[in-house]
């Protein structure tokens, strides 16, 4: 498989994002989706990161084929990626609605009456 091909298959399965930083999952986005894990999966998460993803080793310890600790791993690291996504997406449309409701904030604007009427020109230019 070419550079490319492999490249493109890894966009499209979800785990290579674009590299605009305002997209990219943030580490809190990684805590909850671990946090929404069940007791099972956080303890299979836990073998995979302990012993640094070694599938023989994890095979020997649950007792159960390859094969098996394989399945297990990508079904996990899919539901991960599927909630990191989830838990960014809502974070971005907070963000959204928070800009459109107050345009003005965090801007360099300051009035010293707020409850004054804003000049047009003043708000059209900062929208």
């Amino acid at each position: 498989m070419d550079k490319e091909a492999s490249n493109k298959s890894k966009t499209d399965s979800g785990l290579i994002e674009s590299s605009d930083a305002a997209v990219r999952p943030t580490v809190e986005d990684v805590k909850h989706a671990i946090e929404s894990l069940d007791r099972h999966e956080r303890y299979w998460l836990g073998l995979f990161i302990n012993e640094g993803l070694a599938i023989n080793k994890i095979s020997e310890k649950a007792n159960l084929p390859v094969s098996r600790i394989v399945v297990i791993r990508e079904r996990l690291f899919a539901k991960l990626v599927r909630l990191v996504n989830t838990y960014k997406t809502s974070r971005q449309r907070t963000q959204e609605k928070v800009k459109s409701t107050y345009p003005l904030r965090g801007t360099l604007l300051f009035y010293n009456d707020p409850t004054a009427p804003v000049g047009e020109d003043d708000w059209n230019a900062m929208k």
